[in-house]
């Protein structure tokens, strides 16, 4: 998803600044919410918090599908690059808490 973003980026500015600001929206919340997501996981229902992480990481990525096709604009590739961050550092966390479960 980084991958798919950074190159939607540089085709539509032709700008490694926006590559970078992208990524950077996909990087930057699992630096941050990790911690955060780890108290979570360890407290709140896994399963439930699985449904969620994995529901809001298909909807960034439907959104980024929808923004290549319809030539959206730059802050809602932005939007749905942070957006996924957000969702994959839950979905992270909590697939760590569940390995020892297994």
């Amino acid at each position: 998803m980084t991958m798919a973003i950074g190159w939607l980026l540089q085709v539509l500015t032709h700008s490694a600044f926006w590559v970078g600001a992208g990524v950077f929206m996909v990087q930057a919340p699992i630096v941050v919410l990790s911690p955060l997501a780890g108290v979570y996981a360890d407290r709140m229902d896994r399963a439930r918090m699985m449904a969620m992480a994995l529901g809001s990481a298909a909807i960034a990525c439907i959104l980024l599908a929808a923004e290549a096709l319809f030539s959206a604009g730059l802050p809602l590739i932005l939007g749905a690059a942070l957006l996924f961050g957000v969702a994959y550092s839950f979905q992270t966390s909590n697939w760590n808490a569940l390995a020892p479960n297994l």
